[in-house]
């Protein structure tokens, strides 16, 4: 009987689970094509160049070379309406260890296919392999209820946001809360 029942739950979650395997819904080129436009929005940017100079296509090379060493890639991806839902991940060639990151958010593109507009929801800690597992719940949570703010202050799950950074869509960065305790300190860490 137990066994049954097992059964029963396993199917009853199966059937309630999505699946947002990014090879679900999008070809492999299609997939490579949404890892190089996301890089450009969510990956390191040359230091020498400002946020909203990062969008020239003189620095497609750099992308293209970033998402290689990164070894960057969609995890999960998620299309509802005009909303598209990522989860992009990418390994921290800067840890000595095998580590690698998550950003998870959402977007809107325009008539070309370009990004028209991006909202980062989170950007993870340095996750093992073991915890990857991590990156699909925000994920799943993101688009299912819309709200992650549960994980919020859980720096196992989220480092960003947190009680100073938000993103911003519109200047299309991380930048201080109003209510950051680093405001006061933040010019003299840029001087």
């Amino acid at each position: 009987m137990r066994y049954f029942i097992f059964l029963f739950v396993l199917a009853l979650a199966s059937c309630n689970s999505a699946n947002y395997a990014p090879e679900a819904t999008l070809s492999t080129q299609e997939a490579a094509d949404w890892v190089r436009r996301l890089a450009v929005y969510v990956d390191t940017r040359p230091n020498d160049i400002k946020p909203a100079d990062r969008f020239d296509t003189k620095y497609t090379g750099y992308y293209d070379t970033l998402v290689q060493s990164h070894q960057s890639r969609l995890a999960a991806f998620h299309h509802h309406g005009d909303t598209y839902y990522f989860l992009y991940v990418k390994k921290d060639i800067k840890s000595m260890y095998e580590h690698y990151r998550f950003v998870g958010g959402m977007c809107k593109r325009d008539g070309q296919g370009n990004i028209s507009w991006l909202d980062q929801r989170f950007y993870s800690p340095r996750l093992t392999t073991a915890e990857l597992e991590r990156g699909q719940e925000l994920f799943a949570t993101m688009v299912e209820k819309g709200d992650i703010s549960a994980y919020y202050g859980n720096f196992d799950y989220i480092e960003w946001p947190d009680a100073d950074f938000v993103y911003s869509p519109d200047k299309q960065e991380w930048v201080l809360q109003d209510t950051s305790q680093l405001r006061g300190i933040a010019p003299m860490i840029n001087e």
